[in-house]
This record gives structure tokens, sequence and C-alpha cells, in this order.
């Protein structure tokens, strides 16, 4: 499951090269967006254990990368950025979303959620596209939220954006 589609073109190409190169240097690939228009592409890496990265592993990275940027294949005016997730990081797989259950995740969706469906929906969610909400699971067709003590189910095709919100983070340990 991906929220965004499947990529092509140039960005599977280094989508492909990052997926390669990235666990040579010990890290993890955690995402990778090629905006085209201003030739810019982006590449989140982290550690494994500490799920960040520091700035020797994004130069790492970097440096790897860099003899395959001179390809014919890749656009001359090329901007490489090589970073950790963040801490408000997209959350665009299925397994992104089971990192982060029991913290508090900022959802965009595409419709509303169905408040027939929820009776006792708080109208501030109600009647939004975008809030915050603690992300409890990750089932097979979406997410769990818990708004209220009320269980949300979000299927995967009705989230446009989501990100995880630290600011309001709980998660019990």
């Amino acid at each position: 499951m991906a929220l965004k589609e499947d990529r092509t073109g140039l960005e599977k190409k280094f989508y492909d090269l990052c997926e390669k190169l990235v666990p040579e240097a010990g890290l993890e690939l955690y995402d990778l967006e090629y905006l085209p228009g201003s030739y810019e592409l982006r590449v989140y890496i982290r550690n494994p254990q500490t799920k960040t990265a520091v700035i020797e592993d994004c130069i790492a990275v970097d440096r790897a990368l860099t003899p395959f940027l001179e390809e014919e294949w890749v656009p001359e005016k090329l901007t490489l950025e090589v970073s950790s997730p963040g801490l408000f990081r997209v959350l665009r797989t299925s397994a992104h979303f089971a990192e982060v259950a029991g913290e508090n995740v900022c959802l965009t969706l595409r419709e509303r959620i169905d408040a027939a469906q929820y009776p006792g929906l708080p109208k501030s969610v109600e009647k939004n596209k975008k809030f915050v909400a603690l992300m409890t699971g990750v089932h097979e067709t979406g997410i769990e939220i818990l708004i209220d003590e009320m269980k949300v189910k979000i299927p995967f095709e009705n989230i446009k954006k989501a990100n995880l919100e630290t600011s309001l983070n709980h998660k019990e340990h």
C-alpha cells in the first residue's frame, strides 16, 4: 500500500538506484520524491536502529549517489537533497503507519468521515477533512484512529496526505 501512485519514469529509476545504494551505507531508504518541474531529487534516509539520520549519514549517501548522477539519463540541472525524514515525517506506506501506531497523526482525507457510520463523532472532525488523531492500528485496507474514545476506520484510499504529529505525541511505552 502506498498513498502515492506507483513510481514511474525518472522517479522509479532514482528509487531503484537508491534502494540499492542506501543499504550499502548501512542505512534504510525511508522515502524519495522527484520534482520534475524543479529538477529536485529528495532522498529521505535513516539509520535502522535510531530511526533518524545524522549529517554524516546524509553525506555518505550523497557521495554514493554522486557518480550515478553524471549518467546520461539524469537531468543536467538536478539538485540532490539527502536528509532524515524529519519529526513530522510523511506517512506513505503501511509500514510507515505501523511504525507510528500509538502516536498522533495529522490526516488529510479525500472525503469526510461518514458521520452516519460513527454517531457521536465530534463536529470538529465530522466537518473537516484535515485533523489530528491518535492512530491505534493498521490493517490490510487502512488504519484505525481513536477520536473521543471512538474507534474509526479510515481506508487507505481515503487518505490524501498523512504525517506524524510529534507536538501532540503521547505514546505509552
